[in-house]
């Protein structure tokens, strides 16, 4: 090779580093914009089932409405449905919040006499007394910021709707252009590939939207049966505990055992013995929610192993923080997808023939339940 040719070779070897140390740039600065777009693939995901029930209807079919007249529709009814449950919800989360935030401080107090009082009578215990009283500290230390943080996030609710409405508007495009969108991102791959390429956006879109129904309702049943569990045992505040019971299952196996922390404080601060049966309320509740709910609702929506799950969350939060770790569990799924359409091809041998790319991709991806 002569002096020239290496030249060349050179140039090009650093216009392509150039260009890809350019794109990796250009993509963490629409990072912002890219969650957004996979929350809107998510959720069009999860509601496209629905606008297809609803367009195989009699009524619709009779009528010939447009696909896009029975999305706007589907969309008008659903943004209805979750203003008119927030309208009814959010006034007293809000009332109970800022009631716990005025009154830590005398939950904290009456946890410290508690300690003492252990402390007094189990000399035994004055290690794990310390261990608890240093906790408090921690938790007096950092409470004021954290909830002055809280308490002052009003101040972006108004960058937040606008997210909102931004993801509500990029859903509509994605569900009134899937075919389209589909097609275009489909001509990119050369035409052997397109049948493999097609079947996994079916199956990563189909799980999406599994992840995203199974997840509503394990929110819903887990903030409907913590509620309805601390108010039975009477400890305050249960609709807002409830809630963020119900918020935890977003991340999963962290996010049950987390959101159950503030509940058994709060009932520690009124009574041992209410502590403890609160403790116990929650280990049987995240029995049955580990035995029995989760199993069987997120099985095949997901069917990836805890281990990778685990992995997942801690990439997750390491990269985008809580936003993060709450989209690392369907985006690990969708990898799982990707890889396991890979590793069809590389030992199967195929990936031409749909029916057969579809199968090795359900069996792919549900080896891991």
């Amino acid at each position: 090779m002569s002096v020239r040719e290496r030249f060349i070779a050179a140039g090009i070897h650093v216009l392509v580093l150039a260009a890809a140390a350019g794109f990796i740039w250009f993509l963490l600065r629409i990072a912002d914009i890219l969650v957004m777009l996979v929350v809107a693939g998510i959720i069009a995901s999860g509601v496209s089932p629905i606008i297809d029930g609803v367009a195989r209807t009699r009524l619709v079919r009779r009528l010939r409405v447009p696909r896009g007249v029975t999305v706007l529709v589907v969309f008008v009814a659903l943004t209805v449905l979750v203003a008119g449950l927030a309208a009814g919800v959010i006034t007293p989360l809000i009332t109970q919040a800022t009631r716990l935030v005025a009154d830590a401080p005398q939950y904290i107090d009456l946890l410290r006499g508690w300690v003492t009082d252990l402390q007094a009578r189990y000399p035994a215990l004055t290690d794990t007394a310390t261990l608890i009283n240093r906790f408090l500290e921690q938790v007096t230390t950092l409470a004021p910021p954290v909830l002055g943080t809280a308490l002052g996030a009003a101040a972006r609710i108004a960058g937040a709707v606008a997210d909102a409405v931004t993801v509500w508007v990029i859903t509509v495009y994605m569900l009134l252009d899937a075919r389209r969108l589909k097609s275009g991102l489909l001509v990119v791959f050369p035409a052997a590939w397109r049948p493999m390429i097609g079947e996994i956006l079916h199956t990563v879109g189909r799980r999406f939207g599994l992840w995203l129904r199974a997840q509503a309702f394990l929110m819903f049943i887990i903030a409907a049966m913590s509620t309805l569990g601390l108010t039975l045992l009477g400890v305050p505040y249960a609709l807002f505990l409830g809630a963020a019971a119900g918020l935890g299952e977003l991340v999963p196996i962290l996010g049950p055992v987390l959101s159950a922390i503030p509940a058994v404080l709060v009932a520690l601060g009124i009574s041992p013995w209410l502590g403890l049966g609160v403790i116990v309320f929650y280990a049987i509740l995240q029995q049955i929610e580990g035995n029995f709910l989760v199993p069987r609702v997120m099985r095949e929506a997901l069917g990836i192993p805890p281990l990778l799950t685990i992995v997942a969350l801690l990439v997750g939060y390491r990269i985008g923080g809580i936003g993060g770790m709450l989209l690392a569990v369907p985006m690990a799924a969708g990898l799982q997808t990707v890889g396991a359409a890979l590793l069809s091809v590389a030992y199967g041998g195929g990936g031409g023939d749909a029916k057969s790319g579809r199968s090795n991709l359900d069996n792919g991806t549900q080896s891991g339940s």
